[in-house]
């Protein structure tokens, strides 16, 4: 376990000093960490010396690390949403930093797009441009995500675009009809984590798949397989947005774990799943949503535990414990990155989170059922409770919108 904790470190290590200093000074550091690995490890030493040149390679070959030019010709690939759009890469590279563009004439969604920045525009925090486009084509949607958008469709077909939207954005990750008003107050009552498909949904996804599947009475390694192969499915329908990928790596390992029988542990799972990850895609290293996702799972593996218990006769009141004290404990633990990256401190934030998150959980799970039973045409059994669960939490979220100091702006 030392040996997935230090390669964790070091690729963290390089991944902040990529960040300051050139790729020769990155290099010479890394020959040092190479030989100790070596001198310390033996042949481990060399294993935990490949994953390190792998993050190296991508990291080099990989990344956008110049400055922008203005009126230079990029190619840009970008989720545009009117009109503002989060660059994923520019030249085919990934960025270390996040850069966002402001075009006209560019429709919705995924595109690649040729054109220039004309004009940076000045924010406190974020990188934004203005963004001559001169053309662009649209990135074209897999066979999978059109099946899946299809049959979501004719689920809610009888149902209000609100609900539409927003079972788009929470179920197959197409926030581009997201009310905006809704997402804003979502965010301000900490409840974000519901409309982005990450951990939550996954597990979620996970568990509903292992159900099915394990009333086949199928073998231990064929059940798991079959739940990684359709896991992998729903993962290329709704595309490789980063905080999917991070859950869906995660996830099979775990799964590898029960195929190949190997005693699951979690926080081995969580660094290795790390690891692989900024290895895999070392722009993630500088992702906000990656700090705070692993940030989490930390505390919930490491500091959670250590919160004390209380003994009671009643399940639905330890439950309630546990519930408010989780909430608690990850509120007041990721105050620092909140204060540091977004400027504010969540102060009341754990009371929608007490009642709206659980709310949440079962909208998820019965929106990935009715989709799973729209397959053989009984999906639509599901919907009305959907809509219910929808409209119930939609209320909630507008009734704690009045809490005053949910956040304060420092």
């Amino acid at each position: 376990m030392i040996d997935i904790y230090l390669i964790g470190i070091e690729i963290l290590l390089l991944g902040i000093l990529f960040k300051y200093l050139s790729f020769f000074y990155v290099g010479l550091f890394s020959v040092i960490i190479i030989y100790f690995n070596f001198i310390f490890y033996g042949k481990r030493g060399g294993i935990l010396s490949l994953v390190l040149l792998v993050f190296i390679f991508n990291y080099e070959k990989n990344i956008f690390k110049d400055e922008v030019i203005l009126e230079k010709n990029y190619m840009v690939k970008a989720f545009v949403e009117n009109g503002r759009g989060k660059v994923e890469k520019i030249d085919g590279k990934y960025l270390h930093r996040g850069i966002y563009i402001y075009t006209n004439g560019i429709s919705d969604g995924y595109r690649e797009i040729q054109g220039k920045f004309v004009e940076k525009i000045d924010h406190k925090y974020l990188q934004e441009y203005y963004f001559q486009g001169e053309k662009y084509k649209i990135v074209k949607e897999n066979f999978i995500r059109e099946f899946l958008k299809y049959k979501s469709e004719k689920l809610l077909e009888n149902y209000s675009y609100k609900l539409k939207n927003f079972y788009f954005g929470v179920i197959l990750g197409d926030k581009s009809n997201l009310d905006y008003e809704t997402v804003k107050k979502f965010r301000k009552q900490g409840l974000s984590h519901i409309l982005v498909i990450s951990g939550l949904h996954m597990g979620i996804i996970m568990g509903i798949i292992k159900y099915i599947v394990s009333k086949f009475k199928l073998k231990r390694e064929v059940s798991n397989s079959l739940v990684l192969f359709f896991l992998t499915l729903y993962v290329i329908g709704i595309g490789a947005y980063p905080s999917v990928l991070r859950a869906y790596i995660m996830g099979g390992i775990y799964l590898l774990g029960n195929i190949f029988y190997e005693k699951n542990d979690s926080k081995k799972t969580i660094f290795i799943g790390y690891i692989i990850s900024i290895s895999l895609f070392p722009h993630w290293i500088w992702n906000i949503s990656t700090l705070l996702s692993y940030t989490a799972v930390g505390i919930i593996l490491y500091i959670y535990p250590k919160i004390p218990t209380i003994k009671c006769n009643k399940k639905i009141y330890m439950y309630l414990y546990k519930h408010l004290t989780l909430i608690l404990t990850l509120q007041l633990f990721m105050c620092p990155i909140y204060i540091y990256f977004f400027k504010n401190i969540p102060i009341l934030t754990f009371i929608p989170n007490f009642f709206i998150l659980p709310i949440g959980t079962i909208f998820i799970l019965l929106g990935f059922l009715s989709l799973f039973l729209s397959l053989i045409g009984g999906g639509i059994i599901l919907m009305p409770f959907t809509n219910i669960t929808f409209q119930v939490m939609i209320y909630l979220i507008e009734v704690l919108d009045y809490i005053p100091y949910l956040t304060l702006e420092i």
